[in-house]
């Protein structure tokens, strides 16, 4: 396995030489031997940073684009490493944790140096402790993230997340674009304590007030980012939200379908509906979904999961008797979604249960239009076919599916449960 460690720097000719020196003993006394390299991604150093780098054998690569956030994309494209470490190059990461955060690279994808879980320390000046403190509990609040030190640059990260993701940020806030977005992707994150150093020598480039407006500046950018459909956690999210009317709509829209399942369930094809609650409502059922993410999520909650689409829905002729089909049909366009192989897979007077927005109603047009202002090219673009109830039960019909009965939520979410019928199937 091979360990890319990157360092941003900005005339850091003090403390340099030494930080890679130790960094070198630290993996060559390691009892596992790692093939490795040392990364210094420079942001125009007008001191000797560069020259004594590459002195000290490591990779120096002149960044392009100012900014801490464009020093870390740079590096990560770099980088040849399986695992990627990042640290600041003032001593304030202290090397010796290095040999810590690799005892723990098969526990997670993204693991954190943090200061603010039990056993973590902060030596830091007590006004900027308090900001720190402070906007790191601001941001997993409103975030709605389980993490105590999303700001932390001392990181230990799986080069396959960083491929994967796609970083935009150009400053400090890249740390927290990169948690909500593996955290999105329903990747392993997970903190271990550290003890946060002041800096060796040198002066900080940090403007500590400055960092914070900028940070509080992106807040919004980055709730977008968390609260977009493409989170794997979405529906989970949506139903133990600090939003009153979110939380509502999501947990009626669970009540109204358990109570069209009703008790004797037998088997559920789950399709791509990924509220865990629901899904652990039940022994009897499987997962099923072409997302990837999703299916990752669901999994952590020990739940099964299938991958796949509904093309060719890899199950026997009436193995269930209810599907469901749950916020999905209005993400993928009409003629790609395959409601015979649906009724191939349900048995005779099975039951089918789908939720999609009515077109129809003036509420979610309403409702449609707040989205696009809210979260722009991510929740309300994402609708591609647009169902009104006449248009779903006409499909249905001409898929061997009888209406049963129907609901609404607030006049605009529609709720459909819908029979096989057996005399046509």
């Amino acid at each position: 396995m091979k360990v890319s460690i990157l360092i941003p720097t900005l005339n850091e000719e003090e403390n340099i030489e030494d930080l890679i020196q130790r960094i070198k003993d630290i993996l060559l006394n390691q009892s596992i031997k790692y093939n490795y390299e040392i990364i210094v991604v420079d942001g125009g150093s007008k001191d000797n940073t560069q020259a004594i780098a590459l002195k000290c054998g490591a990779l120096v690569i002149q960044q392009k684009k100012p900014g801490y956030g464009e020093a870390l994309k740079e590096g990560f494209n770099y980088a040849k490493g399986d695992i990627v470490l990042t640290m600041d190059a003032d001593f304030s990461h202290d090397p010796k944790f290095i040999d810590l955060l690799l005892s723990h690279h098969h526990r997670a994808e993204l693991i954190i140096a943090s200061r603010y879980i039990d056993g973590g320390q902060a030596n830091m000046p007590l006004l900027r402790k308090i900001l720190s403190v402070f906007l790191n509990k601001v941001f997993t609040k409103i975030l709605e993230l389980p993490y105590k030190d999303i700001s932390s640059g001392f990181r230990l990260y799986n080069k396959k997340i960083l491929n994967e993701i796609d970083l935009t940020s150009q400053g400090y806030e890249i740390l927290e674009e990169i948690i909500i977005k593996t955290h999105a992707n329903a990747w392993s994150i997970m903190e271990i304590p550290f003890h946060y150093y002041p800096r060796k020598s040198g002066k900080s480039h940090v403007k500590f007030f400055k960092f914070a407006i900028s940070y509080l500046k992106t807040l919004f950018k980055m709730w977008q980012i968390r609260n977009s459909l493409f989170s794997a956690d979405y529906e989970d999210k949506a139903y133990h939200s600090n939003v009153l009317l979110q939380r509502y709509w999501q947990r009626r829209k669970y009540l109204d379908i358990i109570d069209f399942i009703g008790t004797d369930t037998g088997r559920i094809l789950n399709i791509g509906y990924g509220v865990s609650e629901f899904s652990r409502s039940f022994t009897n059922i499987i997962c099923y979904d072409f997302a990837i993410k999703k299916l990752r999520y669901l999994k952590k909650m020990y739940l099964p999961v299938v991958a796949g689409n509904t093309d060719q829905i890899p199950f026997k002729d009436k193995e269930f008797d209810v599907v469901i089909c749950s916020s999905i049909l209005e993400h993928i366009p009409e003629n790609d979604f395959n409601f015979s192989e649906i009724n191939r897979v349900l048995k005779d007077r099975g039951c089918l249960i789908i939720c999609a927005p009515d077109y129809k109603k003036i509420m979610w047009k309403i409702i449609e239009k707040f989205y696009k202002k809210l979260l722009p090219g991510i929740y309300a673009n994402q609708y591609v076919t647009k169902y009104t109830k006449n248009s779903l039960i006409e499909k249905l019909k001409l898929n061997g599916f009888i209406l049963y009965d129907y609901r609404y939520i607030f006049g605009s979410e529609l709720i459909v449960k819908a029979i096989k019928n057996w005399e046509t199937a």
